[in-house]
């Protein structure tokens, strides 16, 4: 099984450089904000599920860097769930020798939660910029209809960040964050 391990370029460095960053900015944001104090439960209940977008993300930056052919998930998945039983356990190590499946369990768990974010909102009648959202729900529909997502991990990764950015900026929890480029 191939990896497809990036890293040949100063680039592919960069990008990985760059998106740990933005992540690591956004967990501190996070941090800051002192969530647990958060009177209004819609905002509140906002940051909660941001709390595992944003893990998701941190987790899988990591791995959608090393990410291998989108054929190869199936193989990988069986490797990674024989290691699962037969150690009990799972490292980091673990993950990335299994990227090209715990990649897409990250993004589509950061995605999850950014869709549970959306359908919060609206249920809740709170303002949302919902043109900033309608890739989720093209990547569901994507998702579903193909059985898997082939798109570029490291864009869909770009995505998913700048959409866990959008609660922040329209609740007015932080003033700028920093953006994916």
């Amino acid at each position: 099984m191939s990896t497809n391990i990036k890293g040949d370029s100063p680039s592919d460095l960069k990008w990985l450089v760059d998106r740990r960053n933005l992540i690591q900015t956004l967990l501190l944001d996070l941090y800051s904000s002192n969530f647990a104090n958060e009177a209004d439960k819609l905002r509140r209940a906002t940051l909660e599920l941001l709390v595992g977008v944003s893990f998701a993300l941190w987790r899988s930056v990591f791995l959608v860097y090393r990410r291998g052919g989108r054929n190869e998930v199936p193989q990988c998945a069986h490797e990674f769930l024989k290691g699962l039983i037969a150690d009990n356990t799972v490292l980091y190590i673990h993950e990335a020798r299994a990227s090209t499946w715990t990649s897409g369990y990250y993004l589509n768990d950061a995605y999850l939660r950014l869709r549970l974010i959306l359908e919060l909102r609206r249920d809740n009648g709170s303002p949302s910029r919902a043109k900033e959202y309608i890739f989720i729900d093209t990547y569901f529909t994507t998702l579903i209809r193909d059985q898997g997502v082939d798109s570029c991990l490291t864009e869909l990764w770009d995505r998913a960040f700048s959409a866990a950015r959008l609660p922040f900026e329209e609740a007015n929890f932080i003033g700028s964050l920093p953006t994916a480029t």
